[in-house]
């Protein structure tokens, strides 16, 4: 399953930053396809995605979903599950996080933590 890449770098330099007004840093973009916000798929198809087709998926129930490919979905923008990818930074605190429970004897959420991560893993790997 593909999905969506966030985007990491700042529009006016840098990383991306919560004090940023730039549309990298207040929005969702995907740095694969380059959609944004309501114009984002459920899956990212894995190429550029052009200002009229990205117009077509925000006003209409047009979505690309992995093993379907382009279709008229039942759902709308605002009910779309979109998938974005963990950054590198995400996964290394994802797996401290499951060293941290580990430690202190928590293995229901070791093993919740796992399975997340094993699903994340899994969606990068296509």
């Amino acid at each position: 399953m593909p999905m969506h890449k966030e985007v990491t770098n700042c529009l006016k330099g840098g990383k991306v930053s919560r004090y940023c007004s730039c549309n990298h840093c207040t929005l969702a973009v995907c740095s694969v396809c380059g959609a944004y916000e309501g114009s984002l798929t459920t899956d990212c198809p894995g190429e550029r995605v052009g200002y009229d087709k990205q117009q077509e998926v925000y006003t209409t129930k047009l979505d690309y979903i992995d093993g379907k490919g382009w279709h008229q979905s039942e759902h709308g923008m605002q009910e779309r599950a979109v998938r974005f990818a963990l950054t590198d930074d995400e996964l290394t605190m994802a797996q401290q996080a499951i060293n941290d429970a580990k430690m202190q004897g928590r293995w229901i959420e070791v093993s919740g933590l796992q399975k997340l991560l094993a699903f994340y893993r899994r969606g990068t790997a296509s």
